[in-house]
């Protein structure tokens, strides 16, 4: 007999103290999710947090911490190129929006919402408010 563990969490913080929750894996990498909607489920020995925005899935084995937040409110560490490099910005859904010469550009560019930005090889997620 097969024992299947499975657990739901809803995640609830104080919106003044926190607005995200971020997920740290064995590996150094980080993900930060915002807490409007969010919910996590294991299972499988996976965990699923999915909000309004996105699902991110992750092998529990590979988690380090998960932690509440300040998230991202903006462009906080600009993508860092060796040579100038052009800025891809693409929807939450990933529809092309366009290409900008520089983050700074991109952001004074983008109104408010949710955007994923390439460059130079690295994509980032952000939030414009």
């Amino acid at each position: 007999m097969v024992a299947v563990l499975f657990t739901t969490c809803v995640v609830s913080a104080a919106t003044n103290d926190y607005d995200a929750l971020t997920i740290e894996k064995l590996d150094g990498t980080t993900c930060t999710l915002s807490l409007d909607g969010l919910g996590c489920t294991f299972a499988d020995n996976m965990l699923v947090a999915q909000n309004f925005a996105e699902t991110q899935t992750f092998a529990v084995v590979d988690l380090a911490k998960m932690y509440f937040s300040k998230g991202t409110q903006g462009i906080e560490a600009p993508v860092v190129a060796t040579e100038p490099a052009d800025v891809e910005v693409f929807s939450v859904v990933g529809s092309y929006l366009g290409s900008y010469p520089s983050v700074n550009e991109a952001h004074s560019a983008l109104d408010a919402g949710i955007y994923i930005l390439r460059s130079a090889g690295v994509t980032t997620k952000i939030v414009k408010q």
